[in-house]
């Protein structure tokens, strides 16, 4: 369930820069102790100053609902992305070596395992080994301050699995709207704008009665709250656009995250 921070709690973070990938990691370690997935997500947005923040908040939430036994203490990433080009080969095991390139690999300088597809197989390889070659993309416009790039594999073990027990394509915008509530709470305070804070605090109710009632079942009410997240998303980069306010440009190149779900959900009740 979503905790609301307190006025003294948000008084004394509505200001605060978290200007690296590095330290966000470390602020996020601190919400270990949160209750459930829901609120540790919830918490990190609003820990987070920025949208890059915001999604890898969410997507390491949506890694521990999907994925069980993921120790809290480790960001992990889930690699299942490769060139459609042809020109990188994709991932295959032969003789229990894992060989091959994937293309995404999310907050790449920081993470400390990746889980990689094959198939409806998935395997946990250790970022550092010696037989994988990371590379970090340029920056891109699209959440710039989260580090990107692909991983290659060459006769990597492919000594350990893990069960997937869920749909990780619904519990990325379940925890995207977690997190992204969070963000809007602390940006809703930092901008005076007290007349949202109420609408905030309802989505988070509903939000938590869903969770608590299985997300999977009623994936209408789902959609619902994440419409109402673009909704409040859209006043809130309204106002730091006509401010010139520090975060006008994040929103500008990033603000689509809190509606780049919005059609996969919908696609599930047609």
């Amino acid at each position: 369930m979503i905790s609301i921070p307190s006025d003294t709690v948000a008084d004394a973070l509505v200001d605060a820069l978290v200007d690296t990938e590095s330290s966000f990691k470390r602020i996020w370690l601190s919400t270990a102790s949160k209750t459930s997935l829901l609120n540790r997500a919830f918490y990190s947005g609003f820990l987070s100053d920025r949208l890059s923040w915001v999604f890898i908040a969410a997507y390491q939430a949506a890694h521990r609902q999907v994925f069980e036994g993921l120790a809290a203490d480790e960001w992990w990433a889930f690699a299942g992305s490769e060139d459609k080009s042809g020109k990188l080969p994709g991932v295959s095991v032969t003789d229990g070596k894992l060989n091959g390139t994937k293309t995404w690999v999310a907050a790449i300088e920081h993470v400390d395992r990746i889980i990689v597809s094959v198939g409806r197989t998935f395997f946990v390889v250790q970022p550092r080994d010696s037989s994988i070659e990371l590379q970090t993309y340029p920056p891109g416009k699209f959440l710039p301050d989260m580090s990107v790039g692909r991983m290659t594999m060459t006769n990597t073990r492919a000594a350990e699995t893990i069960v997937m027990n869920g749909d990780f394509a619904l519990a990325e915008p379940v925890y995207i709207t977690a997190a992204g509530f969070g963000y809007l709470l602390k940006e809703s305070r930092r901008l005076s704008r007290a007349d949202l804070e109420e609408d905030i605090r309802q989505s988070c109710e509903k939000l938590s009665d869903l969770w608590s009632r299985g997300y999977t079942e009623d994936i209408k009410a789902l959609l619902g709250i994440y419409r109402e997240i673009g909704r409040v998303g859209k006043i809130l980069a309204d106002d730091a656009t006509m401010l010139n306010d520090r975060q006008a440009r994040d929103w500008q190149e990033s603000g689509k995250l809190l509606g780049m779900y919005r059609k996969g959900i919908e696609q599930r009740l047609a």
